[in-house]
């Protein structure tokens, strides 16, 4: 279990912050000063910073779901605020080296409680702008040349919505109405539909009959991520990577009842004129294996347009040599927030975007990996964009 070691980094994070907050909060004068007022202080950081502790531990239930969705809001805020006073310290460190102020500068209580301020600004404004991107869900578009005889078509790539203590039925309405108005004739979702708890979702129902609105020509295919597994959530994150998981057979239920077809390893001809794939997860394949097929068991017509659904974007070169056409992936949330998008691309061969790779015999798969619809841990998305993508199928 990473719990132990996860809490103890949070709660160093936290002890830092909290002696930078309190030195500023002294600079102020009455009644800030004031013993009441210090000790509110003291009280409204431990509450906060202990929540989620509090959810972690608590049953599922109304209290769980409250604190666990005030405690993500929370973890975006304090990321923002962390890199804003690294930033603060690093910058005074360096205007001291090179002797551009007095030593005695950032002393000066003038000094302290401005600084303070900007610091607060800066944070709080910058976690405004990364919850309110979350929520906004864009559109992506990409056009595809497919060199095989068929119709051309319009297909809507989704991923990640992580229903659960974040993203609900206000997420998933906004969703469908943009899936709907760009008339699809396919849609395909590429795992982590689900936040790991089933229980934490705000309206299952509601989530239910707006997947079953979704209008596409042949129908919604689905397929399972490393989320859509039973798993307790330390602060949104999984705690338990090496943990074998199991669906819960709720969420099976809920996309079945709503018309989702979920793929499960399996490959299904759709009307005799294109192929559809869905793989199970990479790392949580949550059966009895415990492993996955590989790419190159699957039989399918490859005179025809072949789609895969493969939640993460890995093995693309495997993919590419079985004579995949289009590659339709999520998981990456490109970062989803700073600094994280920043070191992505070290990660993922395409963590977002479209990409071209060519098989042994010269054959081109298109890969896509959608920057994802919901989030995972923090409520923000900074320098990312929560997103529904348009991929637009030139056929021969």
């Amino acid at each position: 279990m990473l719990v132990p070691l996860f809490s103890v980094m949070y709660l160093i994070l936290n002890f830092f912050i909290s002696a930078d907050i309190y030195l500023w909060v002294k600079t102020f004068r009455d009644p800030f000063r004031w013993k009441k007022a210090k000790i509110i202080f003291a009280a409204v950081y431990i509450i906060l910073t202990s929540l989620i502790f509090i959810a972690y531990f608590l049953p599922n239930g109304e209290t769980k779901t409250l604190f666990s969705r005030i405690s993500n809001y929370y973890q975006g805020f304090l990321i923002n605020l962390s890199i804003t006073l690294a930033v603060a310290h690093l910058a005074a460190i360096v205007l001291k080296l090179f002797k551009l102020i007095k030593k005695d500068f950032f002393k000066r209580t003038k000094v302290k409680f401005i600084s303070g301020w900007i610091c607060a600004a800066v944070s709080v404004l910058f976690s405004l702008y990364g919850f309110i991107n979350a929520n906004n869900i864009q559109v992506t578009s990409y056009d595809v040349k497919v060199d095989k005889p068929g119709d051309d078509m319009k297909i809507i790539l989704a991923a990640d919505t992580h229903f659960g203590y974040s993203f609900g039925i206000k997420n998933m309405k906004q969703m469908v109405t943009k899936i709907n108005e760009l008339e699809p004739d396919l849609v395909c979702f590429a795992g982590d539909i689900f936040d790991n708890d089933y229980d934490a979702m705000d309206d299952p129902e509601g989530i239910k009959e707006q997947f079953a609105s979704i209008k596409s020509t042949y129908g919604v295919y689905a397929c399972w991520g490393n989320h859509d597994v039973s798993d307790k959530l330390f602060g949104g994150f999984t705690v338990s990577p090496g943990e074998d998981k199991k669906h819960d057979d709720r969420m099976e239920e809920l996309l079945k009842d709503a018309g989702v077809k979920l793929l499960e390893d399996k490959a299904e001809m759709i009307d005799g004129k294109f192929t559809v794939i869905g793989r199970l997860d990479l790392s949580k394949p949550a059966n009895d294996t415990k492993k996955r097929m590989d790419i190159s068991e699957f039989k399918f017509d490859d005179s025809k347009l072949v789609i895969d659904i493969d939640h993460e974007p890995a093995e693309l070169q495997e993919t590419a040599d079985a004579g995949i056409d289009l590659d339709l992936c999520g998981h990456t949330h490109n970062g989803q927030f700073f600094p994280l998008n920043v070191v992505i691309n070290m990660l993922w061969e395409n963590p977002a975007g479209y990409i071209k790779k060519t098989s042994e015999n010269g054959h081109t798969m298109h890969n896509i990996v959608t920057e994802g619809v919901g989030v995972y841990g923090p409520f923000m998305r900074t320098f990312t964009n929560s997103e529904i993508v348009e991929i637009n199928v030139d056929m021969k």
